[in-house]
């Protein structure tokens, strides 16, 4: 309830009071089930992308990095929770100018992305599309335009509603 609440608060214009209640939901589910389940590592991406949202980069670096160590080991890479936090941390990684640790970090969730069994899924065709980015600021820009053409590719192919509302 509480990362609905800080995830209002963050679309609302209050991002000080989303970071609040995604903290106050990591201590709480950390205290009920203990910190090593996979609701307390859902927990922590959201504290996580809180934290970048109101630009505390360190903290949101090093929460992202724990939520995904946590949720890997107990549910494996291909889970979409563990995928939304390591695309989380390939913004982070580009927002902070770190592009070939972007780029490293798009290309393995587009790998787990596609390891998932929902290859078109909407969210791999935005991966392939901030990996093309990445190329196109890394100034290879052949493979940015191949990238491109296959997320477009992708994109203008019927979805499955089942496989979509799966991925999300």
């Amino acid at each position: 309830m509480l990362g609905a609440i800080a995830v209002t608060h963050s679309m609302m214009g209050h991002p000080e009071r989303g970071l609040e209640a995604a903290a106050e939901s990591v201590a709480g589910y950390g205290a009920a089930l203990g910190e090593q389940h996979p609701t307390y590592a859902w927990a922590l991406g959201l504290l996580g992308g809180m934290q970048a949202g109101v630009r505390d980069f360190d903290a949101a670096e090093r929460t992202l990095l724990r939520s995904i160590e946590i949720g890997e080991r107990l549910l494996g890479p291909h889970l979409s929770r563990v995928i939304e936090a390591r695309t989380n941390l390939g913004g982070l990684y580009s927002i902070t100018r770190r592009h070939a640790e972007a780029m490293a970090m798009r290309r393995r969730v587009l790998d787990d992305a596609r390891a998932s069994g929902r290859p078109d899924s909407p969210g791999t065709v935005v991966m392939i599309s901030e990996l093309a980015k990445s190329h196109g600021i890394l100034g290879e820009f052949a493979r940015a335009r191949e990238l491109q053409a296959e997320a477009t590719a992708l994109a203008k192919q019927p979805i499955d509603r089942f496989q979509t509302a799966q991925a999300f």
